[in-house]
């Protein structure tokens, strides 16, 4: 199955959580994960331990901020050339999901893989919710930043600014295909550390979840047949876990019935008065992140 249209639809949703202050002057900030736009009100939804990893980043002395921000990718014109914008926005607010009241019809982790961002702009992109169940079997894609920024960089240099997309198939539903409240599905696709929030959707480009985790096989080296072995590794498998898209929905609507009332710009207006930078041969791309790095 092809997924062009879909991902078309939805490819501007997607962004790249990455940290806010770094040692030196790096090319490209530090990805720590990957998120999408689920409202227009400027609402990122990512996994919880991103957002924890968010919360234990380093920042200066003084700074009350959140020490992480989000880019943005989004296709602007300038002097009649259309080309690709990187927007790093900052972080308004941060939300984690839990549980509670009556569970019995919920057999998942507690709390929840799942934390919303507030962005400090409003009038974003935003993708929308599937309404049919996930079946067995249905082929689905998925779009995010595996390994990071050192996924960018392969094989040794910065050459890429847009997410990686995979596509793979619904090998489990967990507990069970019948199940009143799924908790997760498996998904018989590989991906690596910083896919983590990536949205999972359909080829009409509707979400029916998000990337958490990745199975992992232990491997290992020596001993005999009946011990441990003396080293061992894990490898990747080609099995990923997901959230499905109730639990996602039922937590957006929870945060936006919550949401705070500050005012903020509209995304159309921050790229106005930020002059994002254009991304064409022979530019310097990233001198203005650069001066804007705090």
């Amino acid at each position: 199955m092809a997924f062009i249209n879909g991902y078309k639809m939805i490819k501007d949703c997607i962004v790249a959580i990455v940290q806010k202050f770094h040692r030196g002057k790096p090319d490209f900030p530090e990805i720590l994960g990957s998120g999408f736009l689920v409202s227009r009100e400027g609402v990122v939804c990512t996994c919880r331990h991103v957002a924890d990893a968010i919360r234990q980043l380093p920042r200066p002395s003084g700074y009350h901020g959140f020490p992480a921000c989000v880019l943005v990718f989004t296709e602007i014109e300038k002097d009649g050339r259309k080309g690709v914008g990187v927007l790093n926005v900052d972080i308004d607010s941060m939300g984690d999901a839990d549980i509670w009241g009556e569970t019995t019809s919920y057999l998942g982790p507690n709390p929840p893989e799942v934390s919303m961002i507030l962005l400090s702009v409003r009038e974003t992109p935003a993708i929308e919710f599937a309404t049919d169940p996930l079946r067995e079997g249905e082929e689905v894609a998925f779009g995010g930043f595996p390994m990071g920024t050192r996924g960018l960089r392969a094989p040794g240099w910065l050459h890429q600014l847009s997410p990686f997309l995979h596509c793979g198939i619904v090998s489990a539903i967990l507990p069970h295909h019948s199940a009143t409240l799924p908790h997760a599905f498996l998904l018989h696709a590989n991906t690596q550390p910083g896919a983590s929030g990536s949205p999972v959707f359909r080829d009409d480009g509707k979400l029916v979840g998000m990337v958490y985790m990745v199975l992992r096989h232990r491997e290992t080296i020596g001993g005999g047949a009946d011990d441990a072995g003396f080293l061992y590794y894990t490898v990747p498998t080609s099995l990923t876990g997901c959230v499905p898209f109730p639990i996602l929905k039922q937590v957006h609507d929870v945060a936006s019935a919550h949401m705070p009332t500050k005012p903020r710009v509209t995304l159309g207006e921050y790229i106005s008065a930020r002059k994002p930078i254009m991304v064409g041969s022979g530019d310097s791309v990233f001198t203005e992140w650069k001066g804007n790095d705090g």
